[in-house]
């Protein structure tokens, strides 16, 4: 099974030291349920919170993920996850000033 999830979030322009959020939302477009395990981030500068770990088919569900750049230039860090087994990432990406 593969679901066709973003594979970046684009925070953008970010001032240093101020926190982000961006919606994340997963959608089982499976004719089956699917499980969402092994949620993890790349550094404690991300925090995530997921809402809800199972969906029946077309359910939706939406992972807040907020960023605070620990330092001024490209900003690179990621989020993942499995689904039914699968691994995913997601690369959260900015330029913080």
């Amino acid at each position: 099974m593969i679901l066709n999830l973003p594979t970046k979030i684009d925070f953008g322009q970010m001032k240093f030291g101020s926190s982000y959020s961006r919606d994340y939302i997963i959608k089982n477009t499976t004719n089956q349920g699917i499980n969402i395990t092994d949620f993890s981030k790349s550094c404690s500068c991300v925090q995530a919170s997921l809402k809800v770990s199972h969906l029946s088919p077309n359910e939706s569900t939406t992972i807040n993920v907020t960023v605070t750049p620990g330092s001024t230039g490209l900003f690179s860090r990621s989020m993942a996850f499995k689904i039914n087994g699968q691994s995913y990432t997601v690369t959260l990406t900015g330029h913080a000033s």
